[in-house]
């Protein structure tokens, strides 16, 4: 199993690559949470697959902790993310102030949630699965609400721009993330391949859609 996560940061690890290039021609603040989340994502995998090879004890939970910073930080942001996609795709409805402030609103909730339970709350206890090793949050208690409504988003605005433009790919990565964390409840490692559609799906239609002249001049996220 530690073969399937170093595979999945290696992938992972290549996305970033791409979203950097990505970056560097679209040098939007937006992206730049987006960049921290996929860089947490290979390290993630990494520190995952060599759980077992570590062994429990302060070392690794140390190691760990890195991953639920970035999770209550930087990916509560990934809603913003597919917003200023669909707005650049020219989706009309991703310009209106009230879909700004609704998307605004809810990742901020995202954001407050996150600090509250992956870093104020946050109790590490190890857990083996499937012959790796790594630490989980304890305080992590029900469905992850503020994750679910995260992916939502990103499915509205890849939903937003398969219609208007006929280009699915942000809609299927993030409606396999949605699939794969229902999944993962029972096998952890389905997350970790819902998370690289969900990016292969951004990295894609970014590229697609920033890499011509943006089609809303100012700052459309306000």
């Amino acid at each position: 199993m530690s073969t399937i996560y170093f595979a999945c940061a290696s992938i992972q690890f290549n996305l970033l690559a791409a979203a950097t290039r990505l970056f560097i021609r679209n040098p939007h603040w937006v992206l730049i949470p987006f960049l921290t989340t996929v860089t947490a994502l290979v390290y993630d995998n990494l520190v995952i697959g060599l759980g077992h090879m570590i062994g429990p004890g302060r070392t690794l939970m140390l190691l760990n902790y890195p991953r639920y910073i970035t999770h209550a930080t930087a990916s509560s942001f990934f809603g913003l993310v597919g917003l200023y996609l669909a707005q650049q795709a020219g989706v009309t409805w991703a310009k209106q102030r009230t879909m700004i402030v609704t998307f605004w609103g809810v990742t901020l909730l995202a954001l407050g949630r996150g600090i509250y339970v992956d870093m104020i709350k946050l109790d590490m206890v190890p857990n083996f699965d499937m012959g790796t090793l790594r630490y989980s949050n304890a305080a992590t208690r029900g469905l992850p609400l503020p994750e679910m409504a995260t992916i939502l988003m990103v499915m509205v605005s890849g939903l937003g721009i398969a219609i208007h433009n006929r280009w699915p790919w942000l809609f299927v990565g993030s409606l396999t993330m949605f699939v794969m964390a229902g999944l993962a409840r029972k096998i952890g490692i389905m997350a970790n391949i819902g998370e690289m559609a969900l990016v292969a799906g951004i990295v894609v239609t970014g590229y697609h859609f920033l890499n011509t002249p943006p089609l809303v001049q100012a700052d459309p996220l306000g």
